[in-house]
């Protein structure tokens, strides 16, 4: 159930189906973060960046998506990077997103454009580097290329793992609820959900 959810989401990334997309997250029913297990744990929002449907990428961090990393360690910015969605890879940095992370082989999007021959894109993220190097530059020892940000460096979890630690999770609570029960009113429960085409 939770999967197919997830997966309805993943569809309307990958394909620019903004106005399915927008309901999708309207109605808080659907994980944004959940991870497709089936394509290296791909989250929807590799698939709107790789795609370069620049608005449904804004639509999606907007909503709480989160730059998750793959099995391999790739971000959303390494996806846009390889198909050399320039406007993709701005949205990513416009809303404070690293863009020049390397995965778990030292590759970065910025050597992904280089190989890929996507001239733009390469100037965009290589001025990217070099005002990052600036600024260690001037911060000296206080700031070093290992400073990280803790959704950035997070890997996407399969929807398997994800369905199994949310039901650990609400077979704990359920067992401090009925604990409590016998010496107070028991909570109010609370559900929490998740969850025409946009170009670039």
């Amino acid at each position: 159930m939770a999967s197919m959810l997830g997966l309805e989401v993943h569809e309307a990334a990958s394909t620019g189906d903004y106005d399915s997309l927008e309901e999708f997250v309207s109605t808080a029913k659907y994980d944004l973060n959940l991870a497709d297990e089936d394509w290296g744990n791909k989250t929807a929002l590799h698939w709107a960046c790789q795609r370069g449907y620049v608005e449904c990428v804004r639509l999606l961090l907007e909503n709480g998506a989160k730059p998750l990393r793959t099995v391999t360690g790739w971000t959303p910015a390494h996806f846009a990077a390889e198909t050399g969605k320039l406007s993709a890879l701005r949205a990513l940095h416009n809303a404070g997103i690293r863009v020049d992370r390397k995965d778990i082989y030292g590759c970065t999007p910025r050597r992904l454009t280089e190989i890929y021959n996507h001239t733009e894109c390469f100037k965009f993220l290589s001025q990217i580097e070099q005002e990052r190097e600036e600024q260690r530059c001037r911060a000296g020892s206080a700031y070093t290329s290992d400073d990280e940000d803790e959704d950035d460096d997070v890997f996407s979890l399969p929807t398997s793992i994800a369905v199994e630690e949310k039901t650990e999770k609400t077979e704990r609570i359920e067992k401090t609820e009925k604990t409590q029960s016998h010496s107070s009113p028991p909570a109010s429960s609370r559900r929490r959900g998740q969850g025409s085409s946009r170009g670039q």
